[in-house]
């Protein structure tokens, strides 16, 4: 595992849901087809630990990672501060999803980059289903989530500057709810990750 050291790692961790798995699919192509054809360094690196059996890897991983994501499990998820709080206590950049109740989400919105859930899709013809139109929204979160990711990676001083606002806003929840609660609070987090 050492062989990780000078890379970027982008990590996804936590349970892979239909929704989740479609997205971190995207993603896996839309690295591969950029390290292919050379619009992205060969250090820049996503992981996924979705599978139980790899989560003995995870504080390797979250320790070497400088961007984590947080995807929604559904379209209909919760902003999900617990697995936030977490990422944050670690220091870490994150990378969030936010549906259309913001109203939790703009707490963080200084130590967090938000990204809003995909849009609705005007005028694209899809089946009974609506699989088309899944497709695309699929695609197109993907690639915006990839292209924020990007941006911060390729660009250290705005990398840095998210790192130490994400701190910031660490210990600023610390400050609002003192830091017994939260200590509990992250410890029941880590063991919700391992189901989440």
């Amino acid at each position: 595992m050492d062989n990780h050291s000078n890379h970027d790692i982008v990590l996804f961790m936590g349970t892979c849901t239909e929704r989740r798995i479609k997205i971190i699919t995207q993603l896996e192509y839309l690295f591969y087809e950029s390290h292919h054809n050379n619009r992205i360094s060969d250090n820049i690196q996503f992981y996924s630990i979705c599978d139980r059996v790899f989560y003995y890897h995870q504080d390797y991983y979250l320790m070497k990672a400088k961007v984590i994501l947080n995807i929604a499990s559904s379209n209909v998820s919760i902003f999900e501060t617990h697995r936030i709080n977490y990422f944050l206590s670690l220091g870490k950049v994150v990378v969030s999803e936010v549906g259309a109740d913001r109203s939790i989400a703009e707490r963080y919105k200084d130590g967090v980059v938000l990204v809003p859930r995909e849009a609705d899709c005007i005028g694209v013809v899809s089946d009974e289903r609506g699989n088309k139109c899944d497709t695309l929204k699929i695609i197109m979160q993907a690639e915006t989530i990839f292209s924020i990711v990007i941006g911060l990676l390729q660009n250290a001083s705005q990398l840095e500057k998210q790192g130490y606002q994400a701190k910031q806003t660490y210990n600023e929840l610390i400050r609002k709810i003192g830091k017994q609660q939260l200590v509990v609070a992250l410890n029941e987090t880590f063991n919700m990750l391992l189901q989440d």
